[in-house]
């Protein structure tokens, strides 16, 4: 029997903010390249990618006929204004400071996504 790995809420909401980073600057992604990339076991990540489509941040762009893991994953329009507005004019070094201050207050900023 395979055994399910578990994380607490601050470990999922960090990954979550990693997925959202890797589809705002890349478009799309497949939870195979995210796996690899993110360096995470599919179903870690499907439970991210669930949490984040609940939310209403990213959405399934194309069910891969190869199975769930070929799918094609975006960013919804809403989630894409609100990284746009909140990076808008920003240096690669405020980016990064940026995401290291959404790391320290995930709670709150997750909740301004879901308005």
């Amino acid at each position: 029997m395979m055994e399910i790995q578990t994380i607490n809420r601050e470990e999922q909401l960090s990954l979550e903010s990693e997925i959202l980073r890797h589809l705002w600057y890349e478009g799309h992604a497949t939870p195979a390249l995210l796996s690899g990339v993110l360096n995470q076991s599919l179903p870690l990540l499907y439970d991210c990618l669930e949490d984040l489509i609940r939310r209403q941040c990213i959405y399934q762009f194309w069910l891969s006929p190869q199975g769930q893991d070929a799918s094609v994953y975006c960013l919804t329009r809403r989630a894409h204004r609100k990284l746009q507005t909140a990076l808008h004019g920003y240096s690669r070094y405020k980016l990064k400071s940026f995401w290291d201050a959404m790391k320290r207050e995930q709670h709150l900023w997750v909740a301004h996504l879901q308005l």
